[in-house]
C-alpha cells in the first residue's frame, strides 16, 4: 500500500469509526507483504464482556 493509498484507507475507516474515541489499532507501512498482490494484511481480535 502506498502512502497515498494509506491516506485513502484512513479516510474511509474514519467514516465508520468513532474518531473522538477510536478503538485501539495499529497501522504501519512495510516494504512488502507475504503475497505480491496483497495491499494490506489484517489480524483482528474481539472480546465480548
Amino acid at each position: 500500500m502506498t502512502p497515498e493509498q494509506m491516506r485513502a484507507f484512513r479516510d474511509v475507516r474514519d467514516r465508520y469509526v468513532n474518531t473522538a474515541s477510536p478503538p485501539v489499532s495499529t497501522f504501519i507501512y512495510v516494504s512488502r507483504l507475504v503475497q505480491p498482490g496483497w495491499l494490506f494484511e489484517m489480524d483482528a481480535m474481539a472480546v465480548i464482556d
